[in-house]
């Protein structure tokens, strides 16, 4: 059986990231498991800690957004396709305000 490499794994999680933050999807809803249907709904306190987390995500997604307009939009169609480049210094070289948003947000 074979098993991913760790280097996958963070290509794979660097492609929903990256996927996510681009469309609008807030990245903390994909990483937040379902709850079971009779499962007791969760605290209030929970409940209003939501809105902060969309609009940090929403800030998030604004600011890359913000940096990736900075460069060509041939930038952002490549990490698309290969989001794995986030990962590597010498592609990141190119980009530094990219390089510096993404050491910030692993």
């Amino acid at each position: 059986m074979l098993t991913p490499t760790s280097n996958a794994l963070r290509t794979l999680s660097l492609t929903i990231w990256l996927t996510a933050l681009l469309s609008g999807v807030s990245p903390t809803l994909l990483a937040q498991p379902r709850p079971a249907p009779a499962q007791a709904p969760a605290p209030v306190q929970a409940q209003a800690q939501a809105p902060v987390d969309e609009r940090d995500a929403r800030e998030t997604r604004e600011r890359i957004r913000e940096v990736l307009n900075q460069y060509p939009p041939s930038v952002g169609q490549v990490l698309r396709l290969d989001p794995s480049l986030l990962s590597k210094p010498d592609y990141m070289a190119s980009y530094p305000t990219l390089a510096a948003f993404v050491a910030q947000h692993p």
